[in-house]
């Protein structure tokens, strides 16, 4: 049975880091921007309800262009962004139809595997949330005031990635409850943990769902699309 899913992608990033004229998720890479590369991650998937992409108000009638130059089918809205991601991810939630399953998905990482994503979903639906992620690989420590107060153990720590997914119940009943105590989360998963009785649960992403970050980033995205 293919579970049917709803998609939030927030692209309001300004990507002061990223250093360049335009924000990233509209730098080109291998032929098209990078928004549209994350869109084909998901357009045509089984179970797929539609797609919300929220931006900046200034660029709602470029990414319109965008769809329609690139031929993107499944996107449902085009939704204004909110000061903060939390506050978009929250606009994005009172345009959900299915209210179902919930999947997040930073528009800077385009090269998401779609095993990834399923998985994503069906542990959704079985725990009620989940969490792409990696094992962390080099040694962490917690710092204050330039220095460090404690080493943390790699072996139990993981960097968390999108797609993150969620029961639509779970998600929209945590968001309202951190809106109302005004607090502010780092990712999804944070404000659900924090508002909900759901465990989320882990589980492995693909090598190649790195997120863009600075202009060097889109070699290392460019050559993952170019084995695809």
């Amino acid at each position: 049975m293919t579970n049917e899913f709803e998609v939030i992608i927030p692209a309001c990033g300004k990507g002061k880091r990223f250093g360049a004229s335009i924000p990233k998720q509209f730098a080109e890479v291998e032929g098209a921007p990078v928004l549209i590369h994350t869109l084909r991650c998901f357009t045509g998937m089984k179970g797929l309800f539609g797609i919300i992409i929220v931006c900046d108000p200034g660029f709602k009638n470029y990414i319109k262009s965008l769809l329609s130059k690139y031929s993107i089918t499944g996107v449902n809205k085009i939704v204004v962004g909110g000061e903060k991601r939390q506050d978009s991810v929250r606009n994005a939630l009172k345009f959900l139809q299915l209210k179902k399953t919930v999947v997040i998905h930073d528009a800077v990482r385009p090269c998401v595997k779609r095993d990834v994503i399923v998985k994503g979903i069906d542990y959704a639906v079985k725990y009620g949330a989940s969490c792409a992620s990696r094992p962390a690989t080099q040694t962490l420590g917690i710092v204050r005031d330039g220095f460090i107060v404690e080493k943390l153990d790699r072996k139990t720590c993981w960097i968390l990635q999108t797609p993150q997914s969620f029961q639509y119940e779970i998600l929209v009943d945590s968001y309202r409850k951190a809106h109302k105590e005004s607090f502010i989360a780092t990712d999804d998963t944070q404000v659900v943990m924090t508002f909900s009785n759901k465990k989320v649960r882990m589980y492995w992403s693909n090598e190649e769902n790195v997120k863009i970050t600075y202009k060097r980033d889109l070699e290392i995205v460019a050559s993952f699309l170019k084995k695809t």
